[in-house]
C-alpha cells in the first residue's frame, strides 16, 4: 500500500499528542481530588462517580481525527484487473456465387443465420469485427465487444457481383485462429466461396 500525500500522516501525532494530553488531564484530576477533597464527605455527596463510558466521546474524536488523518494521505494499492485481447474476424463470403440454392433458402442466408449464432455463442468480452468479400475485402465492423452492430451488419449483407476469390476450399463463414508466433492473443477468421458451403 502507498499514499499519494504521505505528509497527511504526519498530522497523525498531534491526534496522538492530544490522546496522552487527555490522559494526563484525566490522572492529574483524580490525583487533585483525592488530594484535596473530604474523602467522607465526597462518598456522602457523590456516591456514584463517572463512570469509564465517560471517555467514549472523546475516543470517538481522537478516533475519528485519525481516520480522517488517513483519508487526506490518500492511501492507494496496485491491483491486477484481467483485460480480453483476443480479437476474432469474422469473414463473410457475399459473391454472387452465395446466390446458390443449393443450401436452403441459399448459400447467403444460410452463412448469415450461421454468423448470428456464432456471435451469440462467442465468449463475452471477446472483440468481434466482421468482414465481406467478393473479390476484394470490405471491413464492415471494426473488432468491438458491442454484439448489437455485428448482428447488423450481417443482417445488411447482399451478394454482389464481384468475382469470387480463386480458392474455394474452405467454408463461407468459418473463424480460424491465428498462430501465436505472429500474433499472440489475437485470433481471426478467414472465409472463401465454394460449392457445398459449411455452417460455422
Amino acid at each position: 500500500m502507498a499514499f499519494a500525500a504521505p505528509w497527511w500522516l504526519a498530522a497523525g501525532i498531534v491526534v496522538l499528542a492530544l490522546g496522552i494530553g487527555y490522559l494526563i488531564a484525566q490522572r492529574r484530576r483524580r490525583r487533585n481530588t483525592v488530594k484535596f477533597a473530604n474523602l467522607e464527605l465526597l462518598d456522602k455527596v457523590a456516591p456514584k462517580r463517572p463512570g469509564w463510558w465517560r471517555h467514549i466521546p472523546t475516543a470517538l474524536i481522537l478516533v475519528g481525527l485519525l481516520l480522517l488523518t488517513v483519508a487526506l494521505a490518500g492511501p492507494t494499492a496496485d491491483a491486477k484487473e484481467p483485460r480480453n485481447r483476443a480479437v476474432v474476424m469474422l469473414d463473410i463470403d457475399v459473391s454472387l456465387s452465395m446466390e446458390a440454392t443449393d443450401v436452403p433458402p441459399n448459400r447467403l442466408d444460410a452463412a448469415k443465420e450461421a454468423a448470428h449464432s456464432f456471435v451469440d455463442e462467442l465468449t463475452p468480452g471477446v472483440n468481434l469485427g466482421i468482414v465481406s468479400f467478393a473479390g476484394i475485402a470490405t471491413v464492415l465492423v471494426s473488432p468491438t465487444t458491442d454484439r448489437t452492430v455485428a448482428h447488423q451488419a450481417i443482417d445488411g449483407l447482399n451478394s454482389t457481383n464481384e468475382p469470387p476469390p480463386a480458392r474455394r476450399s474452405s467454408p463461407a463463414c468459418r473463424p480460424s485462429t491465428c498462430s501465436p508466433s505472429r500474433s499472440p492473443g489475437r485470433s481471426t477468421a478467414v472465409t472463401q466461396a465454394h460449392r457445398r458451403p459449411a455452417s460455422c
